[in-house]
Order: structure tokens, then sequence, then C-alpha cells
């Protein structure tokens, strides 16, 4: 136990947990408002981009009466995506780039993101539950559930231009949405979450993110007609001298000493970067961790790796089929989930796992551990994969590399990239696994630090954001933080459901609102979508 004096107070926990409500509708968006892309830029004209398995005139009247009804006037055009997107298929011009039609209400991040993501959603998800929101929770499993049936994985998130998939936590989503389920619907919805999910891991992860040489699973795309660089980056991440995350990879890579590596991503004779810099950008944001220094620099070296957070979540993910597989009385399914569990933790107990009980990230080329800690360490124990033992090392290497007055930081230092600050999710990894294996006094520190950081901010800002800064001198600089864009967004969707969970256990806070059945509340958007198709039986 790491006794650290609470730096928070009972007095301003409910006007934070107020704020944190009422954010919920402000985040809140319909899949008929083709809404604003700051990253893009201004338009004169919106584009909905829609599956084409959808009947696109049933799509189109819905949006005309919804654009009624609200009273917008720019101009919207619905169309078909090109045939084989996300994994091939013609490119959709960077002019023309849109939002990606989903059957339910969602709610978005903040900020510049103002679309549904991936791995966001799961906290994002939590939070509404927590607040009595179940049908809008509800929905957005369905989104990543739809997203599973029509694209054959969760995007990173609805824009035409997002091609790549993002962490993987969309069985754990299943579990809690089925929880407020009635006993009923929960055995239908499970039946049929679990064939989507036997499909995104088979036929997504296994066949398309899988190394056969280490048993484990990596980040990328290995299609190389895709390598390109992101338009999102080109257009909405620049600097005060105008300097796309590009441009300053471009000078990075020339400094880099080793010639083999920098001749690896600098083409010398054409000044350019090598199409491989394009494909590992690509798996550093599939990885959410865009950029960081863990995965090489600047996150270059991504698809090297098999990450130990990947992998702890497709584990976690195996234990999720079985369990529901279980449940369902599918005891042949069930036992070749949990096969492939046990095959997952055979092969990171084998590469990942450090002779000091550490797990890591695995260089597959290299044939080495990242030499750099990481805070996805912790994602072992949120897995439930170390052992006691080891549980206890981490809980150690966690405190000696990460710990600060303010919560916990990603990287042990300031790096100059985003993922070397503190960030909602990865603190509340770490503590919700810290418990699992019985830590509570020290998870009770970590989410005391942080909340005091994210009510200091609130304090002084009167907002909640995405990532605070580790190393701030005051209140008045500690949400000052910026990554490959130049803003530290508000809103903030995971920031709100990690605070939200850590003040409503306090002392004296009033009860959380009841876990609701969600059964006969409308989650989606009435806007015709088509029905999630029943799979085969969900083995390997």
């Amino acid at each position: 136990m790491h006794d650290i004096v609470s730096p928070y107070n009972a007095s301003p926990h409910s006007e934070l947990r107020a704020r944190i409500t009422g954010m919920w509708e402000q985040l809140r968006r319909s899949p008929l408002d083709p809404a604003s892309d700051e990253k893009m830029g201004n338009s004169d004209c919106s584009y909905l981009y829609v599956s084409r398995r959808e009947d696109i005139e049933i799509i189109r009247q819905k949006v005309v009466a919804r654009r009624e009804i609200i009273g917008a006037n720019m101009p919207v055009v619905v169309d078909y995506l090109p045939e084989g997107w996300p994994n091939g298929g013609s490119k959709i011009p960077d002019d023309r780039h849109g939002l990606i039609y989903l059957p339910c209400d969602y709610v978005v991040p903040g900020g510049r993101f103002n679309e549904m993501y991936g791995w966001d959603s799961y906290w994002i998800m939590r939070g509404l539950i927590r607040d009595g929101h179940g049908g809008l929770a509800r929905g957005i499993v369905e989104n990543q559930l739809y997203q599973i049936e029509h694209f054959g994985f969760v995007l990173n998130g609805n824009r035409s231009y997002y091609r790549r998939s993002h962490p993987p936590f969309i069985a754990p989503m299943v579990m809690e949405i089925a929880d407020t389920f009635s006993d009923e619907e929960r055995r239908e919805f499970l039946a049929r979450a679990a064939n989507l999910l036997s499909k995104n891991y088979s036929k997504f992860w296994k066949e398309q993110r899988f190394m056969p040489k280490t048993g484990l699973f990596r980040y990328g795309q290995p299609n190389h007609s895709l390598y390109e660089p992101s338009p999102e980056v080109i257009k909405g991440e620049r600097d005060d001298e105008n300097q796309s995350h590009y441009d300053r990879l471009g000078v990075l890579v020339t400094q880099i000493r080793n010639r083999t590596q920098r001749n690896r991503f600098h083409d010398a004779r054409n000044q350019a970067l090598r199409p491989c810099v394009w494909r590992a950008d690509g798996a550093s944001r599939e990885s959410g961790f865009d950029p960081n220094m863990h995965f090489g620099k600047m996150g270059l070296d991504t698809p090297s790796y098999n990450p130990v957070c990947l992998n702890s979540l497709l584990k976690l993910h195996c234990d999720i089929v079985a369990s529901i597989c279980d449940e369902l009385g599918r005891s042949s399914d069930a036992g070749k989930w949990k096969n492939e569990s046990a095959r997952i933790t055979d092969a990171m107990q084998a590469k990942l796992c450090g002779e000091n009980g550490i797990y890591t990230s695995y260089h597959m080329y290299d044939k080495r551990l990242s030499t750099r800690p990481f805070l996805t360490s912790a994602y072992p124990l949120f897995a439930g994969i170390a052992t006691q033992d080891e549980a206890k090392a981490t809980r150690d290497f966690i405190f000696r590399h990460f710990w600060t007055p303010r919560g916990l930081r990603a990287a042990p230092r300031d790096d100059d990239t985003q993922w070397s600050k503190i960030w909602a999710p990865l603190n509340d990894i770490a503590a919700r696994g810290l418990r699992r294996y019985g830590f509570n006094g020290d998870a009770d520190t970590i989410e005391a630090a942080f909340l005091g950081t994210v009510i200091e901010a609130f304090d002084r800002h009167g907002a909640l954001f995405e990532k605070y800064d580790p190393s701030a001198e005051d209140s008045a600089h500690i949400a000052n933080v910026v990554g490959g864009y130049h803003t530290n967004e508000k809103g903030f969707g995971w920031t709100n459901a990690v605070a939200a969970d850590i003040v409503d256990r306090q002392p004296g806070m009033a009860p959380a609102p009841e876990r609701r059945r969600v059964s006969a509340v409308p989650y989606g958007d009435g806007a015709g979508g088509v029905p999630l198709a029943a799979f085969a039986a969900p083995g390997l």
C-alpha cells in the first residue's frame, strides 16, 4: 500500500458529477447527421456513406426527414461505400470523405473527435450505464457488432478514411451490456453476439493480424495497397509552422544514426518517406497509442511488435466467448475457446514475460522485449493472465516507473509524445487490474490521485480533458498537453466515465443510478438498419 493523502475533498464532487451527467447528451450524435469533421476542414457539402448491404433509398429518406426536423441546411450526399471497403476497393477522394452510417445513436469522445470510436466506446458505454442511459449504451454495442457484420471488424472510427481497427474491447462491452438485460433477452443477445465475436476473432484478428512464428498478434494492415498517408493527419495535425506529423517524421528519420535503420524509413535519393512509414503509422493509430516511443521512435516499429496490450485483450476476448458458450450450453465450442485462451497465455508467458515477472511487448525480428517501459504492462492483470507473484512484481513496477502524485503516466518520463502523459483508460486498467489481484489499497491510491487531477483541472478550466500533464507546475498548465494535433480535447468521453466511477464510490456520495433493464428502452435511430445476421455456431 502506498499511502498518499487524497488531494481532493467532498465539496467538488457534486459539481463535477453534475457536469459529467449533463455531458452525455451534449456528446450524443445521430447516425443520420453527417457531423462536422474538424480534422478534415470545412466543406460546402457533407457525405454519409452506407454499407452496400443496406437499402440506400430508405436511409436517404430517413436523412431527409431528420434534416427537416432539425432544420439543417447543408447539402448531404448519401452514397454507398466503394466495393471492397475497407480492405480494398477504389479510393475515396480526400474532399469527399464523410461519416459512415450506423444503425443507432452513439456518444462521441468530444472536441475534434466527432464520431464513434473503437476503444473509447468501452469507457463511454460504462459511463452511460452508470448514469442510467442503458438504451444509448446498448446502441453503441450494437453499432460495433454491426461493424463486425458489415465490415469484418470494429472500426477505428466511423469515418470513411478510417480503414483500420482499434484495440479490441468489444467482448467485454458485450458482457457488460448483457448484464443489464432480462434473462430472456440476455440469452438471445448473447447467442447473436457470440457469433459475431467469433467472426471478428477468426476472420480479422487471426487471419489478418496473427504471427504464426510467435503465436501472437500484432497491429498493422497486411495489405500493401493500403499503405498511404492518413488524410486526417495531413489536413488536421499541423503545428504553428504548418508542419504536419509526416513533415516532422521526415526530419526525424534523417536523424537516425544507424544507417540501415535510416534507409529503412527514408528514401535519400528522392528525399521522401518510404511506404513502410505509412504502414507503421497506421499500425500505431490502430493500437490507439499514436504516437509513442514504446514501439520504436514515434511508433515507427509498431508492426514489428507483439504488443502486450493487444494480446492480453484477445486472450480476454477468448475467455468471454468461452463463458458465453458455457452459458448457452455450447460446451464443445466453449472448450475450443478455452484452449485458444490457454494457447495465448502460454505464448505470452514464453515471449512477453521477462525474468523479472513483468510482461511487455516483444520485437519479433530483433527477438527481444521492448526496452522502454510502458503502462500497458498492467494489461495482463486486467485480463487475468499474470500469476499472483507476477502481479506483485507488476504492482511494484507500476509504482516505480509510472507513479506521480497526479496519477499514473503512460511512460516513465516526458518523451515529446502525448503517450507519456496521464490518461484515464490506462489509469483505470491499472487500478482494476490491481483490484483483480487483491491490491485494493494501491488501486485506491491511483484512483484518488487521478481524480484529484481531474478536479484540479476542472476547478481551473471548467472542463474535463482527454489527457493531463503530470509535470505541470500548477493547475493553470495541467491541461496544456498537445500531441500530433494542436489541442487537448475537451469533453471527454473516457475521462468522464472513469471520473464518475471513482466519484460514485466515494463515502458520502449518493449511489449511482441502479443498472436498468434496457430491453424496453429504444436504442436504434429508426433508420431501418439491416438486422444483424445469424452466423454459424462460434467455433474457431
